[in-house]
């Protein structure tokens, strides 16, 4: 530590054993070792403090390293569930649309087949001075309905497959 060599050590003894005397020197060195103890529990316990301050530096270093990468999982996974939210959204709100289309189409729909059996019933339907026809077996009934198909094929051609499968419903209801 201090670089002394074997020979200035034993000159620091002679010099030593001539100021202090024979009778003082066993005590002196009981002293000094004692303080060099001293001194070097001392810079052990420095040291030590040290050692933990760093320690602890790295610690408070490592916690905040993790706090950070927490916060920023956190704000991570925050963004994409406030994503997934508004597409959640989005999606619903274009279902909304579509079966509010549907809805509405298959109100047309309804609308037009209603309208279709109406022409095709109608001039099946008995009338005061067609009361014999209607007594007339059901096998009459289909050629009504393909008599009105002709009229019926003026329409769209939605509106003769309908009229189509109509006319058949429309004699299966017909009492035999």
């Amino acid at each position: 530590m201090f670089d002394i060599s074997f020979g200035e050590l034993a000159v620091i003894g002679v010099v030593a054993l001539v100021v202090i005397g024979p009778e003082k020197l066993p005590k002196v060195a009981r002293t000094v070792g004692a303080l060099v103890g001293r001194a070097q529990r001392y810079v052990h316990d420095v040291k030590a403090d040290i050692q933990r301050e760093v320690n602890l530096g790295e610690l408070k270093q490592l916690h905040s390293e993790v706090h950070d990468a927490a916060q920023s999982l956190r704000n991570t996974v925050q963004t994409q569930v406030d994503e997934a939210r508004q597409a959640v959204g989005e999606v619903q709100s274009q279902l909304n649309e579509v079966s509010q289309t549907a809805t509405h189409t298959l109100a047309e729909a309804q609308a037009q087949l209603d309208a279709i059996n109406q022409t095709v019933v109608e001039p099946l339907a008995p009338t005061s001075s067609s009361a014999s026809s209607a007594a007339a077996p059901s096998d009459t009934a289909p050629s009504a309905a393909h008599a009105a198909l002709p009229a019926a094929e003026a329409s769209p051609p939605s509106a003769v497959a309908a009229a189509e499968t109509a006319a058949p419903l429309s004699s299966s209801s017909k009492p035999t």
